[in-house]
């Protein structure tokens, strides 16, 4: 009773009271006169509030209020950034970078899968806003996995995948050398060289070894650790040359075998041509697109594009048809892509790009 007296009060501060006829109506002390009611309904994002008081005074009539709040619907969060993960034996644990657009993630959910894009072994909502998990007790196995943010709104897309192996043997820091890695590529794009491969079957590898020599097996022009678990390498303004190059998987200052080998040349002259445009707009499974690709230098004539040996193919494109210089078809397959293209001009002038993102389902 008491809180209706407040609420019948509440509003008669806000109301002009006034009769036509009549005396003013009398406020006692404890209560209005007449009975006080309020009604609510709606929900946070759009509430009415409906009060009365009613037979105020003697000739006044009921007046009635209404109060409505519409604040801005809210919106599902970006996709966060900068996965990354460590293995301590059996134990693994994740950070990554919260996303930049969208409404606040109120938690995460944690995708792994088999396969690159896939999320057959868990799907897990950490509960919590924080950027970061750890998993304890992790099986053997090699591992795929993205991150989602979340809201009452919706669900992000994925961040970047990460590949991660479980060895076994129990908790504990990484001992002995990890194995080799495996299907090393690389592509040249006038002075910087690209390369990729993918982690070993065996043991945990922390950081890379990248090596190249100026010949078959040798290591004297070139000696590096990325510093990271990351599969794939960057070298920009790289002297011309012909290299011969592998890759070590290791952790702490154990490097283990040796990666298959690829040479790699860089032409003082050639690979002076820049294909645009630099990433893919959005792609998403059964939308037709049809993106024309063009270059910058060289003498423009004679363009011949092709794929080259980094990534594979995106389900359901292709490149030069119908019409040479356009990437064109249908995408049928959701998940990461990583895929590298090449052009060469009438000059014999050359280049390349990779292009990596994900196909929306």
């Amino acid at each position: 009773m008491r809180h209706m007296v407040a609420v019948g009060l509440a509003v008669t501060s806000l109301l002009t009271w006034g009769c036509s006829e009549g005396p003013a109506p009398t406020r006692p002390s404890t209560s209005l006169p007449g009975t006080p009611t309020a009604t609510g309904f709606g929900s946070a994002a759009n509430l009415t509030v409906t009060w009365s008081c009613i037979t105020e005074g003697v000739g006044c009539p009921a007046r009635t209020g209404q109060l409505t709040s519409n604040p801005a619907a809210a919106t599902a969060p970006g996709s966060p950034g900068n996965l990354m993960s460590f293995v301590n034996g059996t134990t693994v644990s994740l950070g990554w970078l919260g996303p930049t657009s969208g409404d606040s993630p109120t938690s995460y959910v944690i995708e792994a899968g088999s396969t690159p894009g896939a999320s057959n072994i868990i799907v897990f909502d950490t509960g919590t806003a924080g950027s970061g998990f750890t998993a304890t007790s992790v099986p053997a196995a090699t591992y795929y996995v993205r991150v989602r943010a979340r809201n009452a709104a919706g669900t992000s897309g994925p961040s970047n995948e990460v590949t991660i192996v479980v060895s076994g043997g129990g908790p504990g820091p990484c001992t002995g050398a990890p194995g080799a890695p495996t299907n090393l590529m690389s592509s040249v794009n006038g002075s910087t060289v690209f390369l990729s491969w993918n982690s070993p079957s065996g043991g945990c590898a922390t950081t890379y070894g990248v090596e190249a020599g100026s010949s078959s097996g040798a290591s004297n022009l070139a000696s590096i650790l990325t510093g990271n678990a990351s599969t794939s390498f960057t070298a920009s303004s790289v002297p011309p040359g012909t290299y011969f190059v592998r890759v070590r998987a290791g952790n702490g200052n154990t490097l283990g075998g040796v990666s298959n080998e690829v040479v790699v040349s860089v032409s003082s002259t050639g690979g002076t041509l820049t294909i645009l445009p630099a990433t893919l707009p959005t792609l998403t499974v059964g939308v037709p697109i049809s993106i024309a690709l063009s270059v910058v230098g060289g003498t423009g004539t004679g363009l011949v594009f092709s794929p080259n040996n980094i990534g594979s193919q995106i389900p359901g494109l292709s490149i030069n048809t119908p019409t040479p210089g356009f990437l064109s078809g249908t995408p049928t397959t959701a998940g990461p892509y990583l895929r590298g293209f090449s052009v060469r001009d009438s000059a014999g002038n050359t280049g390349s790009i990779v292009y990596s993102g994900s196909v929306n389902p």
